[in-house]
This record gives structure tokens, sequence and C-alpha cells, in this order.
């Protein structure tokens, strides 16, 4: 699944991981419409935007640690931030961060 609020990058994102068609990729740009989708669909790996309007990459990873279907998804960060100003992915506990194009 892949979430951004940027719509740009979303449909960049979705283009270049389509390239495997034997996989389903599920996207979004908002957290409402994600949860949803990650409560009733069996999702592999959370690919998102660190930085989103309404909540930011960290309290989105705690919100799905708090839900026992979502809480042993891996999530991949997304971010315009230099690697330097992320927190360590240990101690956020999520698989890491990509540096968007």
């Amino acid at each position: 699944m892949v979430i951004d609020d940027d719509i740009k990058h979303l449909e960049f994102i979705d283009y270049l991981l389509k390239s495997d068609e034997t996989k389903k990729i599920l996207k979004t740009s908002n957290v409402p419409d994600a949860i949803s989708i990650l409560i009733n669909q069996k999702i592999d790996l959370i690919l998102t935007d660190y930085s989103m309007p309404d909540i930011n990459g960290i309290e989105f990873r705690n919100m799905l640690k708090s839900i026992k279907r979502t809480s042993k998804i891996p999530v991949l960060f997304m971010s315009n931030y230099q690697l330097n100003e992320i927190p360590d992915c240990k101690e956020i506990e999520i698989a890491n961060f990509i540096q968007k194009p």
C-alpha cells in the first residue's frame, strides 16, 4: 500500500511499482482511507509519506501498532527531509526511510 498526500508523488510511486504486474498496489492520499483499507484488506507492506497534513509518520506508525490487524505490517517512510533530520529507524520501529525523488 502507498500513502502520500502529494498526488504527483503518489502517482509516480504507483507507476514505478506497477512494473511488477503480479502485485496489486493499493494507494490513497490520506490516513483515514488508509486505515479503512488496512482493516479490510491483507497488506504486505506500507510505503507512506513521513509528513502529511494531519499526522506525521511516527504518529501513523503508532496508530498501526495499536491495531492488532496492522501491528506487524512493515512500514517504509518516504520523505523530502534529509536522512540526518529523520529519527533512527530502529528507534521508531519502522523498516526504513527512502528519499523522495
